[in-house]
């Protein structure tokens, strides 16, 4: 008898969303966890979602989240240094979960960022990944984030022009003085 949990018990949305980002990144794969599902890099995992009642949770952090008894769907994730404090002290949705020692949790709801939970995602899977596969995202990530920058100042540079244009031709056609 297959005992793995079902992925119907996260969120379909959330999970797909997940499943967008996860493994969109180099040699990640997935499959069900003792409980929810989790997406690794090599043999170590970089993301887990799963249901779970937060008012009993072992973390301190997870069950002042919530007053109310019933699931919530969390997601764990990896973190270093100055980030994991960050993370770990801003209060809901981060919590410090009560086992491993760069551990972040986070309560997946109406709220989310998306953008945010990407990056949180992608910092995780280097931390987790071989050397050479983390370094091989950051370098996309620079590319990425250069390219960026040269769209927006281009559409800057854009409005501009066409901002003085409509002035120019504000003046050419206003009426002059006699």
């Amino acid at each position: 008898m297959d005992d793995a949990p079902l992925d119907d018990e996260v969120p379909p949305d959330a999970l797909t969303r997940l499943r967008a980002v996860c493994l969109s990144f180099p040699d990640a794969y997935e499959e069900p966890a003792w409980t929810g599902i989790r997406w690794r890099i090599r043999t170590r995992t970089f993301a887990h979602v799963y249901r779970t009642d937060l008012t009993r949770s072992p973390s301190p952090g997870a069950r002042a989240m919530t007053t109310e008894a019933g699931l919530s769907t969390t997601l764990t994730f990896r973190s270093h240094g100055e980030e994991f404090e960050a993370l770990t002290s801003a209060g809901a949705p981060f919590f410090r979960m009560s086992w491993g020692a760069n551990v972040v949790g986070m309560r997946l709801d109406d709220t989310t960022e998306w953008d945010e939970v990407r990056e949180l995602l992608t910092e995780s899977y280097c931390v987790q990944a071989p050397k050479r596969l983390a370094a091989r995202m950051n370098a996309e990530i620079a590319h990425a984030e250069t390219a960026h920058a040269e769209t927006a100042h281009a559409e800057t540079a854009h409005a501009e022009i066409a901002h003085a244009e409509t002035a120019n031709a504000e003046i050419r056609t206003a009426p002059t003085e006699a």
